[in-house]
C-alpha cells in the first residue's frame, strides 16, 4: 500500500509527467487483478487478459479500445516487453526503470522517443511517425510482432475454450447413453419421464464468440510468414 507521503509525491510529480504515463499508472493501480495489475515487486505491469483490458479498461482512460495502439505507445515511451519465465503464461509484462508502483515521483522523467527532456507535460496524442524508411520498417516489424503475439495468445485461449466445450458435450452424451441402457432393462419405463437429449448442451459465451471474431479478423490480416524472433525496439 502506498504511504501518504508517496501519494503526496505522486500528486506533485505526476503534474509534469506525460498524460499517457499518468493515465497508465492510474489504470494499472485501479484495474481488477484478474485483468491487469502491478507485479508483486511493483517494478513491472502485467496484462492477463488483453481482450477484457481493451474492452473494459482502455475506454475509461483513453479515447480508444485498441490494445495494439496501447502497446505501441508503451514502446514509444521506452517500455520493454519482458520475457516470461513460465512459457505457459499468457500474461503480457512490460517494464520501465522509471515506472514503479511505489515511486511515482520518477514518472516525470519518462519521455517519448525523439522528444526533448522538459518539465512541461505533453498531451496524449499519437506521435508523429518518423519519415525515414528505416523508421517505417521498424514500426511495421514492431506492429507485426505485437499482432502475431496477440494472435498466438488468442488462439491458445480459443483452443482451451474448444477443449472445454468438447469435454462438456461428451460427458452428458455418455451419461444419457447410460440412462438409455437402464431404461431398456426397466420393466416400468412407461412411468418415467422421457429423456431430453441435449439438455446439457454447452454454448459459447458472448465473450468467447467475440474472441473468435477477433482471432479471425487478425488472422485475415496476418502475414504468410511469422515475424522474426529478434525483437526490435522502437
Amino acid at each position: 500500500m502506498i504511504s501518504p507521503k508517496r501519494k503526496s509525491a505522486a500528486l506533485s510529480s505526476t503534474q509534469v509527467a506525460p498524460q499517457f504515463i499518468q493515465k497508465t499508472y492510474a489504470l494499472m493501480t485501479d484495474a481488477p487483478a484478474h485483468i491487469a495489475q502491478w507485479s508483486n515487486h511493483g517494478s513491472t505491469i502485467l496484462i492477463h487478459d488483453p481482450y477484457a483490458f481493451s474492452r473494459d479498461l482502455l475506454p475509461q482512460y483513453f479515447r480508444h479500445s485498441n490494445f495494439l495502439s496501447f502497446v505501441r505507445q508503451l514502446n514509444f515511451y521506452g517500455f520493454r516487453k519482458c520475457k516470461r519465465d513460465d512459457p505457459t503464461s499468457l500474461a503480457w509484462e512490460f517494464e520501465h526503470e522509471a515506472f514503479l508502483q511505489d515511486e511515482p515521483e520518477l514518472m516525470h522523467t519518462i519521455r517519448r522517443h525523439n522528444q526533448p527532456t522538459t518539465d512541461v507535460p505533453d498531451q496524449y496524442t499519437e506521435p508523429e511517425p518518423e519519415t525515414t524508411p528505416v523508421a517505417e520498417l521498424r514500426e511495421r516489424i514492431s506492429t507485426v510482432q505485437t499482432n502475431f503475439e496477440l494472435l498466438t495468445q488468442q488462439l491458445t485461449q480459443l483452443t482451451a475454450v474448444i477443449s472445454t466445450l468438447v469435454v462438456s458435450r461428451k460427458r452428458p452424451a455418455e451419461s444419457d447413453s447410460a440412462d438409455a441402457k437402464r431404461l431398456c432393462v426397466d420393466t416400468d419405463a412407461d412411468d418415467m419421464e422421457p429423456l431430453h437429449w441435449g439438455r446439457h448442451s454447452a454454448a459459447l459465451s458472448v465473450e468467447d464468440l467475440a474472441m473468435v471474431d477477433d482471432v479471425l479478423d487478425i488472422l485475415s490480416q496476418a502475414p504468410v510468414n511469422p515475424p522474426l524472433d529478434t525483437a526490435i525496439e522502437v
